[in-house]
């Protein structure tokens, strides 16, 4: 008898861990940061999107900086370039929510793992895409923040991921830093967006918790 309450007190001790990260992570998700009114020196846009579960920052070509631009696959009809971090394994061996295995989301959840940097090209504006004011000091710490997500090799060079691609207009690179439970992709974007004096949740591991203050 004394076995059984044992292992129902460690049974529910294991599930409350997700439960309270859950909780804890709506919470946060919808508490606000740099609530900022926009003026006339709001004057770049970028974008927000998601593929229902990663959030990526989309920039106009123009809006792309010489060094951010450096080493990427470019052609002439791209005008559009989406950035997204997240957990290599999760990104490579994931290409739809079809392929998910169970080991590959806990690994990316609770060790600590390596990461990349997936760019996004399109050649037209993206109907459901949401637009994100920026002030020109509000754009270059953003292009910082976006350049920070790669891992950058002397000369200021990105490695090239070879061999993987989801629509044939997108690529990998090594990305900087490691992918938790608590450091998630979207917690990535939500960062930088709050780096970027923008508004965002004060931390969120979900899609919604980045995109969901610039819904109109």
């Amino acid at each position: 008898m004394k076995l059984i309450k044992n292992l129902f007190k460690w049974v529910l001790r294991i599930l409350l861990i997700p439960l309270i990260y859950i909780v804890l992570a709506i919470i946060l998700s919808n508490i606000p940061v740099n609530s900022i009114e926009i003026t006339e020196d709001h004057v770049h846009t970028v974008y927000l999107t998601t593929n229902g579960t990663h959030a990526d920052v989309i920039l106009p070509k123009e809006l792309l900086t010489a060094s951010l631009e450096f080493d990427l696959i470019t052609e002439k009809s791209d005008e559009f370039y989406a950035f997204g971090w997240g957990d290599r394994d999760f990104f490579i061996n994931t290409p739809t929510w079809a392929e998910l295995k169970l080991s590959t989301a806990l690994k990316a959840l609770f060790t600590p793992s390596e990461t990349l940097m997936h760019v996004n090209r399109h050649d037209q504006k993206g109907s459901d895409w949401l637009e994100v004011k920026l002030t020109e000091e509000q754009l270059t710490t953003l292009q910082d923040e976006i350049m920070s997500g790669f891992a950058i090799q002397k000369g200021n060079t990105k490695t090239y991921v070879e061999g993987h691609s989801y629509f044939g207009h997108d690529e990998f690179y090594n990305g900087s830093g490691s992918y938790t439970c608590l450091f998630t992709c979207n917690t990535w974007l939500n960062s930088t967006m709050k780096s970027c004096g923008v508004k965002a949740a004060v931390w969120t591991p979900f899609d919604f918790g980045v995109l969901h203050w610039h819904e109109k």
